[in-house]
């Protein structure tokens, strides 16, 4: 047999699985770069959550998923080129292909270790790549040994290949920016809700002039709107009078929101704490601050509606929650939220102030100050 040499019929696999994780990077990569509609990757859904964070963007400006594409063409022209260069090129071929595999295998590692224990959320398109990629890298090894190629030299390649993902992951944590966004500016006035009856973040009481204004779309179950919103009290504190939010409870539950698509419902209970939200805020204002604490760490609808009771006489509540004026009042928000859905730019927490729509990313207030200051 001759070393290094691979005949047509035993490139089918690796060849396959190449191109199906070549074609999901392309999906992913088209939706980062141009927006277009993703199938299953919805507002609220896990697949949105990822590729809309930090995390998916190399210097806040390349896809991930641009990378990893760029990847598997070079594996593939690679496979072709075996059998079809000089035998004395044979060799270093075979090598820069397990440096490939060592790339894919250990980058779907670190990936899949970042959704777990970053991001809190996993995308099927990310993580089918993934189990394809080393599918990929297990079938080449098979192939490799039927071609007699050296054990050492396939092993010292691949583990080059690893060392070299998980540089590039040390790369991305260190240059991944602590605070960022994505911005979509419409060309017409977007719905203001100030005078809607929502509840609204201002340091003190009295609104005073030339105070600017933002709607903050959130839910009270996504980790992100959390963070948003502590940073937001951190602003409003150290800079009173400068600006207030317009809140905006917006559930990421298909069981309310009709800009959702159906399936699973990945925030279940979310239609019922922006509902207590509201009806706090219409019923007891100076009591909101203490629920709007409670909704962000409550565990269920049922501890929730408990603590309500204790704020608002249960009968009045009751009587709001079934009102049409508070399912008004949350279409509204629900309106809001789709006016400003388009492609990937469907996740939130959202701040929306005049043309503009802005997904953010903030570790503190000042994260959140320099995206403000853009408006």
């Amino acid at each position: 047999m001759d070393t290094y040499y691979i005949v047509g019929r035993k490139k089918t696999v690796p060849v396959v699985l190449a191109l199906i994780a070549a074609a999901l990077c392309l999906i992913m990569s088209l939706h980062s770069i141009s927006g277009a509609g993703l199938a299953g990757c919805g507002a609220g859904s896990s697949c949105d959550e990822v590729l809309g964070s930090r995390w998916s963007m190399v210097l806040g400006v390349i896809p991930v998923s641009v990378l990893a594409l760029g990847v598997y063409i070079s594996f593939i022209i690679c496979l072709f080129l075996i059998d079809k260069s000089d035998s004395s090129l044979r060799p270093a071929v075979w090598r820069l292909e397990f440096l490939f595999c060592g790339v894919i295998v250990g980058s779907a590692i670190l990936f899949s270790a970042l959704q777990w224990f970053v991001i809190g959320s996993f995308c099927k398109y990310c993580m089918s790549a993934h189990i394809t990629g080393i599918v990929l890298a297990v079938s080449f090894a098979v192939v490799s040994k039927s071609c007699a190629v050296p054990h050492r030299a396939a092993v010292s390649a691949f583990v080059a290949g690893l060392v070299l993902a998980a540089f590039s992951g040390a790369f991305q944590t260190l240059t991944v920016k602590d605070d960022y966004y994505r911005e979509t500016v419409f060309g017409e006035e977007l719905p203001n809700l100030e005078t809607a009856g929502f509840p609204v973040l201002l340091s003190g009481t009295d609104i005073p002039s030339g105070v600017q204004t933002f709607h903050l779309l959130y839910d009270y179950q996504c980790p992100h709107c959390r963070r948003l919103h502590e940073a937001a009290e951190e602003l409003l504190a150290a800079y009173p009078g400068k600006y207030r939010f317009i809140l905006c409870p917006t559930p990421l539950s298909n069981a309310c929101n009709p800009f959702l698509p159906p399936g699973k419902d990945n925030f279940p209970g979310s239609c019922d704490y922006a509902r207590l939200a509201l009806a706090v805020w219409e019923l007891a204002p100076s009591s909101f601050a203490t629920m709007d604490s409670c909704l962000w760490n409550a565990t269920s609808p049922r501890e929730a509606l408990e603590f309500a009771c204790t704020l608002v006489e249960s009968s009045r509540l009751e009587a709001y929650l079934a009102s049409d004026a508070l399912f008004e009042k949350m279409a509204l928000s629900m309106e809001l939220f789709g006016r400003t859905t388009s492609g990937e730019k469907s996740g939130l927490p959202r701040i929306v102030g005049g043309q503009r729509c802005v997904i953010p990313e903030v570790s503190d207030s000042q994260g959140l100050l320099k995206i403000l200051e853009q408006f």
